[in-house]
This record gives C-alpha cells, structure tokens and sequence, in this order.
C-alpha cells in the first residue's frame, strides 16, 4: 500500500512580479491528467509568516481566482527550456496574472501559490508553491 506524498513545490520570485508556474500533475495511479479531465482549476496566493506555521493572509486580487483550463493544461508533457526539473516534462504551466494587484510585493516575504484543480470526477488536486520574493 502505497502513501500518498504532499509537499510543496520551493521556488524563488521577484517582488512586484508575475511569475510562471509549472508542474507535472497525475492521478492516484501516476497516470497524467489531461485539460478534458478537469473540470475547473483555482488559484490564491497567500503571504506567510515564518514565526507562526499556520498563518496565511490571501494576497489582495488573488483569492480563489478561476484559471482558464485550455491555456495552462495540456495534453502531452511539454519539454520545453522553461522546464528544468526532469527529462520527462509538465503539463501544467499558469503564469500569475498582474493586472489586479501584484501577487508579490515585497522582497524577503514568503508566498504560498495554492492551486485547487477539481477532476471531472469530483477529485480535488492540490498543487502548491512555497516562494520567497526576491
């Protein structure tokens, strides 16, 4: 019997920027999703505090935000240069929209991106960036 393994995905942004966000996203059973799949993906950044573990403050303009699923979801792993992790590629790719409000304002803080992407068939998908604004 197999555990499954929840962590956060590390990363470094620059303050008062967007940022892109990718990763390889597969069910239960490793197989990867697909955007026919999904039916609808979220987003909120959060600030974090170091001294205080279950603190986080939503980032003004970026609770539970909807994301377009034919634009970040793709059908075939991607392996592009933007991907350095493996040889195998991702299939999930969302940069963080500035329009609003910026998603990181100030260097020296840390930021969770929680992404909630629900399958087709009710499953919920968490997807998380712990990043510190440079």
């Amino acid at each position: 019997m197999a555990l499954s393994s929840a962590h956060d995905i590390l990363g470094t942004v620059f303050k008062q920027a967007s940022a892109v966000f990718m990763a390889r996203i597969a069910d239960e059973k490793e197989m990867v999703l697909v955007s026919s799949q999904i039916a609808s993906i979220r987003y909120s950044v959060y600030e974090l505090d170091a001294q205080r573990p279950d603190f986080r403050a939503v980032v003004s303009g970026h609770a539970s935000n909807m994301v377009d699923i034919s634009s970040t979801f793709f059908d075939t792993l991607q392996t592009d240069g933007a991907w350095k992790s493996d040889a195998v590629g991702y299939n999930f790719r969302h940069t963080l929209p500035t329009s609003e409000s910026e998603p990181f304002s100030a260097a020296g803080r840390n930021y969770l991106v929680e992404y909630q992407i629900r399958s087709q068939m009710g499953i919920l998908f968490m997807v998380r960036f712990r990043v510190n604004a440079i």
